[in-house]
């Protein structure tokens, strides 16, 4: 018996653990130091800050940028093509922090990418890859109710603990 709680143990430490995470080399702040819009790249300059705050975000917890931040990108221009999802990425990161409906926001920006499933914002992923970690984002801070991966792992916490109470 002592086999299966030993079993059930390492089960529920891997399941746990199963939560994909930020790129932890990319960081909000890094992305913000390191842009600065060259003069003929201001285009190519933002589409790289904007997937590089992408990046950083991952699909939990996100970034929030300051208001000067956030106003340089809705004030940046572009002389060359900037489509979307591009243009999906700098109306969400530039609305600002104090912006109250983040989960409006998250919903908002996550339909405009599923729009351009296939389309990229430069060199950065695919819309389609980018809507997995908005799409985790808007779970993360505001779905009402537990996942059901959650609810698993929580419910699988404990079953190490009852197989050895009941000796099973």
């Amino acid at each position: 018996m002592m086999t299966i709680s030993f079993l059930m143990c390492i089960f529920t430490a891997k399941l746990m653990g199963m939560q994909v995470a930020a790129d932890t080399a990319v960081t909000c702040a890094g992305c913000t130091t390191d842009y600065k819009p060259a003069a003929g790249k201001e285009c190519a300059d933002l589409k790289k800050y904007l997937n590089c705050l992408e990046t950083a975000a991952g699909p939990k917890d996100g970034c929030t940028l300051s208001e000067v931040d956030a106003k340089k990108i809705k004030a940046a221009t572009c002389t060359t093509d900037f489509a979307s999802p591009c243009t999906c990425l700098k109306e969400f990161w530039g609305r600002g922090p104090t912006v109250g409906n983040e989960c409006g926001s998250l919903k908002n920006y996550a339909e405009c990418l599923n729009k351009e499933a296939d389309a990229a914002c430069g060199v950065g992923s695919k819309a389609s890859v980018i809507v997995v970690s908005v799409t985790g984002r808007l779970e993360s801070k505001c779905s009402s109710g537990a996942s059901s991966l959650g609810m698993y792992s929580a419910i699988a916490s404990f079953l190490p603990f009852v197989l050895t109470a009941f000796r099973l």
